[in-house]
């Protein structure tokens, strides 16, 4: 590729497997300066499901380094588990990350009975559904709030008010 006058473009390379036809890696970057602004790398089982993706980039500084993501899978191919971790060995189980775990469990229909995003297994949500495989209902135990308020703001959720000290 050649660049109109000189000016710097953003080029996004894919590679795959050779064996498998699998995406191994996504890298987006700046050709001028020379800076990978996204690059994703990705592992798989031998069944082809994706066991890593490892996240490098100016994108992704935030945190001070790369983060990556951890896949399980039952016998059936659902995932069941895709926790995220600090850093670039996608072996090391040694800095989740807040906020980012999520567990499921199915039925043997495939639907979903729970799923979790804490860790914590009094937390997960519980799933109902009819006989004809219909989601009823989905419990939320965790409510996540952001933001900012005034120190005297009050705030409901699904009960009584509840005031804010700040």
């Amino acid at each position: 590729m050649l660049a109109v006058d000189n000016a710097p473009f953003v080029v996004t390379r894919r590679t795959n497997e050779d064996e498998r036809d699998l995406l191994t890696r996504i890298e987006t970057k700046s050709t001028s300066p020379n800076t990978a602004y996204t690059k994703f790398s990705y592992t798989y089982d031998a069944r082809r499901y994706r066991s890593t993706a490892l996240q490098e980039g100016t994108a992704f500084a935030d945190y001070g380094d790369a983060t990556y993501r951890q896949f399980a899978y039952n016998g059936r191919g659902e995932l069941t588990a895709g926790i995220g971790y600090l850093g670039s060995n996608v072996a090391s189980q040694g800095a989740p990350l807040p906020g980012r775990r999520y567990e499921y469990a199915y039925d043997t229909l495939g639907n979903r009975q729970w799923s979790n995003s804490t860790g914590v297994s009094t937390l997960q949500d519980d799933y109902s559904v009819n006989a004809l495989n219909q989601y009823l209902s989905r419990e939320n135990n965790t409510v996540s709030i952001s933001g900012t308020a005034a120190t005297d703001a009050v705030v409901a959720i699904k009960g009584p008010a509840i005031s804010i000290v700040g």
